[in-house]
């Protein structure tokens, strides 16, 4: 079933309130997943959860940082899963109930420009890896508008050809349909050719033997053959 509008709306405020939970000049909540796309392109996406990067020096102590924050300011949601990198929660409300996720990320350094925050993370196999955000808006249907760090979409696109072409480095789970339809939306956007490739051979989840022009078209062709169908 598509995400009701009251659902969602309630989703866009507690990203909001947790985003200003656990921000710090240090360490940075972005939010990645379903609502990144529906920020970078304003398609009618499907929501099952809230799913967020935590970028920071420091893992262990953002990590006890946040959960201290939220037992005491948001008491009403529930720690459902705790790792050495990995916060999960349950809000209840009256609309039903949403997951949080929050993965945290190391990062060596982080450079600010007009348009958001380059994080340098620990260089995986040759190459240097660098994970660019911008500033995205989501609205809610009374046109409040709340703003959210989201990676940029020539890494969203990189990330989702990474996954569906099969070659990312870690990958967690199998591709999904949701995985292609994601793609598609990202694909569909005005996008520079070279950025993409660019944020593609920066990218975490990029191996040192493939090139990444390669990556681009094997996803491009995997898509236009689902689209044919």
């Amino acid at each position: 079933m598509p995400t009701t509008p009251n659902q969602r709306d309630t989703d866009i405020q507690i990203a909001s309130e947790v985003s200003t939970l656990v921000g710090t000049e240090r360490d940075f909540f972005v939010l990645t997943g379903s609502y990144s796309i529906d920020a970078l392109t304003g398609a009618d996406v499907k929501h099952n959860d809230i799913d967020a990067n935590v970028f920071t020096t420091d893992i262990p102590t953002a990590l006890g940082r946040t959960a201290a924050f939220l037992q005491t300011y948001a008491s009403e949601a529930e720690l459902t899963k705790q790792t050495d990198d990995r916060l999960e929660y349950q809000y209840p409300h009256q609309y039903g109930s949403t997951q949080v996720e929050m993965q945290f990320v190391r990062y060596e350094s982080f450079l600010k420009d007009s348009n958001g925050t380059n994080f340098a993370l620990p260089s995986k196999g040759s190459h240097e890896v660098i994970v660019p955000t911008v500033q995205m808006a989501l609205r809610e249907t009374n046109q409040h508008e709340h703003i959210f760090s989201v990676k940029s979409l020539p890494f969203a696109i990189g990330t989702w050809a990474l996954r569906i072409s099969g070659v990312a480095l870690d990958q967690k789970r199998p591709v999904r349909e949701s995985d292609i339809r994601h793609f598609a939306f990202l694909a569909a956007m005005p996008h520079d050719r070279a950025a993409t490739l660019s944020a593609i051979q920066h990218h975490p989840q990029m191996p040192d033997d493939y090139d990444a022009g390669d990556v681009l078209d094997a996803s491009y062709e995997i898509l236009e053959r689902r689209q044919g169908l």
